[in-house]
């Protein structure tokens, strides 16, 4: 009998001593949203539907959205409007039937856990606790304007003020309109410059437009956005959207002055991103100065409320 009393002890001692590495994948939450709501995801590296549950997805698109360094209160953030998005774009034809896809030029920007221990090595454990702590702290919450979930859309930096989502996009939304956001001066994504030749420049626009003509004048009467974005401006004596040079240049934000010197055009830029919504250097910003997420949705989505996903399923 002794014998067997020593030996549950020495095994009991033993796994007080074993050091534990696993990782907290699903963090116990204190709220009344199930954490078991699964969701299928397309994933385009693959082409295969995968089925996870949806805050599992929503670490995954935080992680790959946003730095992990940043405040907690921003990922938590982020985490909000990543799961709004979720809402608004679950079920499109893209989708290959599933409910969203990671094809971050058409949904959101997703990392699956092996990806994330390549990119984050030693520090995988304490990044992954982080974001999957913001993302269960505001499980189930999602952004409303009017009861109706908004389309949370986000950006790196912007110019010192968001845009107008007419202004990018042609289309308004009451919650999208252009606030201010200094702070994003000391991001690191602010100011760049990019540098084309003067033959290069007029290549690139008269591949555009047939009607281009030089004799007309180069660049002229450039009218601007709310946001301080360039709207339209006149290049060869067309109008040229703002939006349209950023991506013809390949800029970082449609916000730049030209300067020709030279026989080289010249674009210096400001913010990094469409400008709508959400400036995620912002929110790291007012996170860094006290606010907490909620103000920083409010600040960014005027008009909105933050409510339940389980208010608007049936």
């Amino acid at each position: 009998m002794n014998f067997f009393k020593t030996k549950i002890a020495f095994f009991i001692i033993s796994l007080m001593l074993t050091p534990i590495f696993t990782v907290k994948l699903f963090p116990v939450q204190d709220n009344d949203v199930p954490i078991d709501r699964e969701i299928n995801v397309f994933d385009t590296e693959t082409g295969s539907v995968v089925t996870m549950k949806l805050e599992e997805y929503i670490t995954g698109v935080v992680a790959a959205e946003m730095p992990a360094e940043f405040h907690t209160e921003a990922l938590k953030a982020q985490a909000v409007a990543a799961r709004t998005y979720f809402v608004n774009k679950r079920g499109c034809s893209n989708h290959a039937g599933a409910d969203i896809c990671t094809d971050s030029s058409h949904c959101q920007a997703y990392k699956t856990v092996d990806v994330l221990k390549t990119q984050w090595g030693s520090n995988f454990k304490k990044y992954y606790n982080k974001i999957s702590s913001a993302v269960y702290d505001t499980s189930g919450e999602i952004i409303l304007y009017d009861g109706e979930p908004i389309s949370a859309v986000f950006h790196s930096t912007s110019s010192g003020r968001t845009e107008n989502a007419a202004d990018v996009w042609g289309n308004s939304r009451p919650y999208l309109t252009s606030v201010e956001s200094a702070e994003d001066a000391k991001s690191p994504k602010f100011a760049s410059a990019h540098t084309v030749s003067l033959d290069e420049f007029k290549s690139e626009i008269m591949s555009e437009s047939s009607d281009v003509n030089f004799e007309d004048g180069l660049i002229s009467d450039i009218k601007t956005t709310a946001g301080g974005a360039v709207d339209v401006m006149k290049i060869g004596g067309v109008d040229f959207k703002g939006t349209k040079i950023r991506e013809i240049f390949g800029l970082n934000s449609a916000n730049f002055t030209v300067d020709i010197i030279g026989s080289d055009v010249i674009f210096d830029v400001r913010g990094y991103g469409h400008g709508v919504g959400m400036s995620q250097y912002g929110a790291f910003f007012m996170a860094e100065n006290g606010s907490d997420y909620k103000e920083i949705i409010k600040k960014y989505y005027s008009g909105v409320d933050i409510s339940s996903i389980d208010n608007i399923e049936k």
